[in-house]
């Protein structure tokens, strides 16, 4: 064995251990800043506290003037997972397809009958029969 060799050779080894370690795949931590993971569509997610802005998510704050931002419908938001969760609430459909929150839902599409800067989606495009309020970029149809 080559002397010389035996502390480069070490830290090869060493250098090539920390960029595995840097490779490493963290399930929970598989999102860019202010996301969340949404199982049903495998992806990462925009959550309604920090709606899309330029290419991330970005926090509301007190008195933030996105309409994302303003505050919708009573019940709006509340997690749900059928519409008996939201009865009650002007919010009063469970909209399951991606976030699993209480929605307004069989608003119009013209005029907008949306209100808190959310904007009347029309799912019919996607074989879905309903209409829901949603907050601007979250329309899957769009």
């Amino acid at each position: 064995m080559n002397k010389r060799n035996g502390p480069l050779r070490g830290l090869a080894t060493i250098a090539w251990l920390g960029l595995m370690a840097g490779c490493l795949y963290d399930a929970g931590d598989r999102c860019s800043k202010n996301q969340v993971y949404d199982d049903k569509s495998e992806s990462c997610v925009c959550p309604a506290s920090a709606p899309p802005l330029g290419s991330g998510c970005v926090p509301c704050e007190a008195n933030d003037t996105r309409a994302a931002c303003q505050t919708g419908p009573e019940g709006f938001g509340v997690t749900c997972a059928s519409d008996a969760d939201c009865a009650g609430h002007e919010a009063s459909h469970c909209e399951t397809l991606q976030a699993n929150v209480c929605v307004v839902a069989n608003c119009q599409t013209t005029p907008d009958s949306c209100t808190g800067g959310q904007g009347c989606c029309d799912l019919h495009s996607l074989g879905i029969p309903l209409t829901l309020c949603l907050p601007p970029g979250q329309c899957p149809a769009h």
